[in-house]
């Protein structure tokens, strides 16, 4: 049996993109493979796992940049004592000071002089002691390349989707005079209402957390459009590729990762067996 560790700042039934990620990848790992979760401050022997993966190592709320960094540091240190086959699972922008990415121009990847320091240093000894690095779309490894020097090989795998769940049912209650935007006024930019209108929807906006992840499926089948255009830069936003699965076409602003992938419903379909086959150790008695 391969012992695999995931260690990630929330709870895996915290309903953001990085748990329903690392949620379908613990239920649909290989037979002999067996995964312990923790959050980055709980103790673990790490000699008894095989390899460990590193989701978000950043505490939410802007708790300060010296805290910001803590278990980065602390991770970092315990890697460079083991000698397990080490995964950093980057569903974010954790190397950027502010987690947006706002000091790299979007499309040319060209970064303009920041002030952050210590958080980019923090996060790139970290990728660098790890032995791959897992991005979720090309634009965001672009942008992290713009912010940290990484060595670590890199590898890139779409976010998961269960498309099971997430398919066209062709209904015929689709208001094809709409399109749908999620999230509030923090998380959904003013030009989402431009892109709509430029496409000949009217825009109707549902707030982040109003219906369950099982119902979306049903809520997307209803509409003929999805605008996605946040504010900062999306990693990926896999509402995007859920949205696409359900036969929506998708607006965006250029700040969301999944619009840099070539087919991200494609891209989507394999994630769960490349990203098994980055972490697990090769060779391994089980």
């Amino acid at each position: 049996m391969i012992k695999v560790l995931f260690a990630h700042a929330m709870p895996l039934n915290y309903l953001g993109g990085a748990e329903l990620s690392l949620s379908h990848y613990l239920k649909n790992k290989p037979a002999n493979v067996e995964v312990d979760v923790i959050q980055p401050d709980e103790r673990r022997e790490l000699d008894n796992y095989h390899a460990i993966v590193l989701g978000n190592l950043r505490p939410m709320g802007g708790v300060g940049e010296k805290a910001e960094c803590g278990w980065a540091d602390e991770w970092t240190e315990k890697l460079e004592q083991y000698r397990g086959r080490k995964i950093r699972a980057e569903r974010d922008m954790h190397p950027c000071g502010h987690r947006s990415g706002e000091c790299v121009m979007v499309g040319t990847f060209v970064k303009r002089p920041c002030q952050c320091c210590l958080i980019p240093q923090t996060f790139e000894r970290l990728f660098n002691a790890c032995d791959a690095i897992v991005y979720v779309s090309p634009a965001q490894r672009k942008m992290i390349d713009a912010i940290i020097t990484v060595s670590t090989p890199g590898f890139l795998i779409a976010p998961p989707v269960d498309f099971r769940q997430f398919r066209n049912f062709k209904s015929s209650i689709r208001l094809e005079k709409y399109a749908l935007a999620i999230g509030d006024s923090l998380r959904v930019s003013d030009e989402a209402e431009r892109l709509a209108s430029s496409h000949g929807y009217k825009l109707i906006r549902l707030k982040s957390g109003s219906v369950t992840h099982e119902k979306m499926p049903e809520v997307f089948n209803r509409y003929s459009a999805v605008v996605i255009a946040p504010r900062i830069f999306h990693a990926c936003s896999r509402v995007a590729i859920e949205a696409m699965a359900c036969g929506c076409k998708v607006l965006t602003n250029g700040l969301c990762g999944a619009s840099s992938w070539t087919d991200p419903v494609a891209a989507s379909m394999t994630s769960n067996s490349e990203f098994w086959d980055v972490v697990l150790p090769r060779n391994v008695d089980v």
